[in-house]
């Protein structure tokens, strides 16, 4: 009976409070408490519609120069492309003028020909300037389409940061230039616009290696069945493959054995002290040294049989690639080289000059990159010079191991004449 009074009494104040709001005027939710829900509604963050990203084309490219690389037989055929051989076009002009520079500061410094010395530093400020801006150009498109290149992050950043570093370092150069004073030591002063030529040398010859290695990676793979014969793939000054077609080079062998089976073994030579030669003589004289160089090594590789190539590395390095080839076999050979030009002397407009090599062999593993191999290939070569240079290391996959009672193999001395380009 309590239960049923206590019922109908909640009941009758519910029917009763609902009768007093249909009656009254007032809101069921208040002004006050409407209002704080629409501003917090409109704090809150709006998604926005996703953006699909325009993939760069070469018609993203300045106008000029896709008419230089088109003009060059370099079309490009993608963005990134285009910025690697743009760099690669644009250092060879660049370095001809470094070394005829160099030339002018030799002749001005043997004659203390103060009017030359003057007009060659305003020239080399010039030629410095120029460069910079450049390079400056390339970078300032990287970055005004970083978010267009997200798909090309590695080589970009790659790329990115080589510039940067060429940057820093041409900004100490300039630096520099603008310090030499010819009129207070005008010889000390044309000394040191030959330093500086020859740094700013050494400094183009690091880009190029690196720009020409990522080139080698962005065009590395596709359909080709035969290393292309283009003026890209092969170095100018020896004839024999680039750095660029060395990527090409290994993605063919690769190609054709996908599981790794086949025996493959690369030494990586440097030509010693040519940095000396390059003092003495000028860098024109090295480059005439490594063009007979790379004639005196292609020389000691099997031409008529086996799969045997010669790779311009670097500035004053070579690959020799020795297909089918355990790396003992291409330590024999390689020895046989390295003892064949120890016994050349080079005849360089009467100087005579002596020759020898340091090599590093490795042999590439099943799990092996480009990049780690070529890794280990250097380990092995920094090996050889550390103990002495003109000498051979060898690892055969625990690491570098010098060739320390190499076999004597009867070579004839010769003499080799330099002929000036």
């Amino acid at each position: 009976m309590i239960l049923f009074v206590l019922s109908m009494a909640i009941m009758n104040i519910g029917l009763g409070y609902s009768l007093a709001v249909l009656l009254s005027d007032a809101p069921l939710i208040s002004p006050t408490l409407v209002k704080r829900l629409l501003t917090v509604t409109s704090k809150a963050p709006k998604v926005e519609p996703a953006v699909e990203t325009v993939p760069l084309t070469v018609a993203d490219l300045p106008a000029i120069w896709h008419e230089r690389l088109t003009a060059a037989n370099l079309p490009p055929e993608s963005f990134v492309e285009g910025l690697l051989l743009h760099l690669y076009l644009a250092a060879t002009p660049y370095r001809e003028q470094l070394l005829t520079a160099e030339v002018r500061g030799r002749h001005a410094l043997s004659r203390l020909d103060q009017p030359a010395e003057s007009q060659l530093l305003t020239d080399v400020r010039t030629l410095h300037h120029n460069w910079r801006t450049t390079l400056d150009e390339v970078l300032q498109i990287i970055r005004q389409f970083a978010d267009r290149l997200l798909d090309e992050t590695p080589i970009v950043s790659q790329l990115e940061l080589l510039l940067e570093e060429q940057l820093t370092a041409l900004d100490r150069l300039g630096h520099d230039l603008q310090q030499i004073d010819l009129a207070k030591e005008p010889e000390l002063g044309a000394r040191q616009i030959l330093a500086q030529l020859a740094a700013s040398v050494e400094l183009l010859h690091r880009g190029r290696d690196g720009w020409q290695h990522l080139l080698g990676k962005q065009l590395r793979g596709g359909n080709q069945k035969t290393l292309p014969s283009q003026p890209l793939y092969l170095d100018s000054l020896t004839g024999q493959i680039s750095r660029v077609g060395m990527e090409s080079l290994f993605h063919l062998w690769w190609a054709e054995d996908p599981q790794r089976l086949r025996l493959v073994s690369c030494a990586l030579v440097d030509i010693d002290r040519l940095a000396r030669l390059n003092d003495r003589l000028g860098p024109r004289a090295g480059d005439r040294i490594l063009a007979a160089a790379a004639e005196l090594l292609c020389g000691g590789i099997r031409t008529d049989r086996g799969f045997d190539r010669l790779v311009r590395y670097s500035g004053q390095q070579f690959l020799l690639f020795f297909g089918d080839t355990g790396p003992r076999n291409a330590g024999s050979a390689l020895e046989r080289i390295r003892q064949s030009l120890e016994a050349v002397t080079l005849d360089y407009e009467g100087t005579e000059l002596d020759l020898s090599i340091s090599a590093g062999i490795a042999a590439i593993q099943r799990n092996d990159t480009l990049d780690l191999f070529l890794a280990r290939l250097n380990r092995s070569l920094q090996d050889a010079k550390l103990h002495g240079r003109n000498r051979t290391s060898v690892d055969e996959g625990e690491g570098p191991q010098l060739i320390a009672d190499p076999q004597y193999y009867p070579v004839r001395a010769k003499c080799v004449r330099i002929e000036q380009a």
